[in-house]
């Protein structure tokens, strides 16, 4: 607009003069005197021609116009096939746990995340489902994919969720091939770490990683992921194990809780065990 502005301002006494050229033209046109008969012609020819030269600057705002319509309806367009690929994608994820449910050994309660927060080196998610959906705390939570944490606090509608990648956490877990046990722990990082593993011990990279029936949280045999790379640090006795997580963290929409609480009974009696053989080692 301002380009246009600054031509005409520029160009003025051209345009005035081209504009009077124009309505004498069009003057000559209406005369319906046999005199001026042939500049009639001319002044239609005449007339003809300049609107057709003109007629570019309305044929181009018009198509400004349906440049813009049409951005518009590209932009709607691509928005709308984002959410319907989302959509499909979300559609089979519950259709696959559903599926799962069905075989799962545990009754398995389907929860959306809802929210993701963090503090200090502890995350946690945020699950649509709580108490009245009989989700209770220490109950594990699981994806499609493998192990993602467990219930922490409960309300009536909703659950948060203390994911695996917790300073705080530390799972129990076993190697698939070589069956040995160890502990998961996470260190501020995109990968998990397995430790109390002897480094006389044969491991191979790719092994994947569960939790153990030594786990007093977890029920046995959750993926948690597979071994990356193996470290031998100097002057220690255990291997520095890297994990590769089954689940990228934070990276799920949808996940499952399953409705499994250890046998308090249980819990009790080896928890008193490990308070006499604390005891035991203090005498000595």
């Amino acid at each position: 607009m301002y380009k246009l502005i600054k031509i005409i301002t520029t160009y003025k006494d051209y345009f005035i003069f081209a504009g009077l050229i124009i309505i004498s033209l069009s003057l000559i046109y209406k005369n319906t005197n046999n005199e001026v008969g042939g500049f009639r012609t001319l002044a239609a020819v005449t007339f003809g021609s300049l609107s057709s030269v003109f007629s570019w600057i309305t044929d181009m705002q018009v198509l400004r116009i349906e440049n813009k319509e049409l951005i518009n309806m590209n932009i709607n367009f691509f928005a709308e096939v984002t959410q319907m690929h989302k959509a499909i994608s979300e559609n089979n994820d519950l259709r696959t746990m559903l599926d799962m449910g069905k075989n799962y050994r545990y009754s398995l309660i389907v929860c959306d995340v809802t929210n993701k927060h963090s503090v200090q080196l502890r995350n946690y998610i945020v699950l649509n489902k709580g108490l009245k959906d009989s989700i209770d705390v220490g109950m594990p939570v699981i994806s499609l994919k493998g192990l993602v944490g467990s219930v922490l606090r409960c309300s009536e509608n909703y659950a948060i969720v203390e994911t695996i990648n917790n300073k705080n956490v530390k799972i129990p877990a076993l190697l698939s091939e070589s069956k040995l046990n160890g502990i998961v722990t996470w260190n501020d990082d995109e990968n998990l770490y397995m430790e109390y593993i002897m480094n006389t011990a044969e491991i191979k990279v790719g092994e994947q990683v569960y939790t153990s029936l030594l786990n007093s949280k977890y029920p046995e045999d959750i993926l948690i992921g597979k071994v990356i790379d193996i470290v031998d640090e100097p002057g220690s006795f255990f291997y520095k194990i890297i994990i590769e997580p089954a689940n990228a963290f934070f990276d799920y929409r949808q996940v499952l809780v399953i409705h499994y609480i250890k046998d308090k009974e249980e819990l009790d009696l080896i928890k008193e065990l490990d308070n006499r053989l604390i005891e035991l080692n203090k005498k000595k």
